[in-house]
């Protein structure tokens, strides 16, 4: 069977990976850089803890692949540093990991946490399967396993042909239009999913907002605190942030979320980043401690307004995935699109 997936983030080319490992013939279709766009960046956040029981047993499921994949690379994926949660929520996630039996721990001692923080404000979840992803050494690895398979182009159609489909991309390679026929086709291209959906009737969150998250050293290298979703807006009401080591130097990563998107309609992204850099700079400067509020690198992208969430549609040979916050889901959404894509059932990420 051919099957094309377009885009080579971490879904597409888990999706590849998974594809290969079936025997198919596929090819991964890329308009820049693998592991760029959403994927970009050295590092992510491994977590159970979700609002809803349902994704707490997908990231159980999505841990027991990580660990295939630590095996096949011989190297550790995800750290054990931990997570937390911190805010009103706790206690509501808390209960939602219970309900599936994942540990949890609601905290009444946080200080033992090792937050990097000035003052604690609860209450405090305790997520022992969390820790950072090595997101870099995840994408060597896949691209490792599914060299020769990823193509420099940029997919602009998707033509439907009977039960069958061609994509149709231009490379700036050689300059060409190329059409590739195949048996099914994955779109899990990010932010050009949408327009692409839309080119075979299939309708996928389009909605984008800009985002970055901004790096700052801290004061002690050798610091390991754990990943950690500030919910609580202690700092600043409505404010909430995430944060997590960001690589071996002694970095810390902090996405911030200071305006809404009513506000962000209204402004360019230059500015959004600008206006995050800022206030994620105060936040720093007046919430945390041991961390230098200098940012010294940027990660900006785009995604989609829809928190932990995801989902697939599929018309005919075309199955197209947008998600959110998927990076950790990655091995069990590879897998499952994989599957779904050669036996045409539905795409359940059970």
């Amino acid at each position: 069977m051919r099957i094309a997936v377009v885009g080579a983030g971490i879904i597409g080319l888990a999706t590849t990976y998974e594809l290969v490992k079936a025997g198919a013939d596929v090819v991964c279709f890329e308009a820049a850089t693998p592991m760029a766009a959403r994927s970009v960046g050295q590092t992510r956040i491994f977590r159970s803890a979700h609002a809803d029981p349902s994704f707490v047993e997908h990231a159980g499921r999505a841990r027991e692949l990580w660990r295939t994949w630590e095996q096949a690379c011989r190297r550790q994926l995800i750290g054990s540093q931990g997570a937390v949660v911190s805010g009103v929520c706790a206690a509501q996630w808390h209960e939602a990991m219970q309900q599936a039996g994942s540990d949890a721990e609601l905290v009444d001692r946080p200080e033992r946490l090792g937050l990097p923080t000035r003052r604690l404000d609860g209450p405090f979840l305790w997520d022992p399967s969390g820790g950072v992803i090595q997101a870099q050494q995840a994408g060597a690895f896949l691209l490792h396993h599914v060299r020769g398979r990823v193509l420099d182009g940029v997919v602009f159609d998707i033509d439907l042909v009977g039960s069958r489909a061609a994509v149709r991309s231009y490379s700036a390679g050689d300059g060409q239009v190329h059409s590739w026929e195949c048996d099914r086709v994955v779109i899990a291209a990010g932010a050009a999913t949408s327009a692409l959906a839309a080119r075979v009737d299939l309708s996928t969150p389009a909605e984008l907002e800009p985002h970055a998250r901004f790096s700052f050293r801290l004061t002690d290298a050798a610091a390991v605190p754990p990943c950690w979703l500030d919910k609580s807006g202690a700092w600043r009401e409505g404010f909430r942030a995430y944060s997590h080591l960001a690589g071996g130097e002694g970095l810390w990563a902090i996405g911030g979320y200071p305006i809404g998107v009513d506000a962000q309609r209204e402004l360019g992204a230059d500015e959004v980043l600008e206006l995050s850099r800022a206030v994620v700079a105060d936040y720093v400067r007046e919430y945390l401690h041991g961390v230098n509020p200098e940012v010294v690198d940027v990660v900006s992208c785009s995604s989609l307004p829809v928190g932990d969430s995801f989902g697939a549609v599929r018309g005919g040979p075309v199955l197209a995935f947008w998600g959110d916050n998927v990076f950790k889901m990655a091995p069990l959404l590879g897998r499952r699109l994989a599957t779904a894509a050669i036996s045409d059932v539905d795409f359940d990420a059970n």
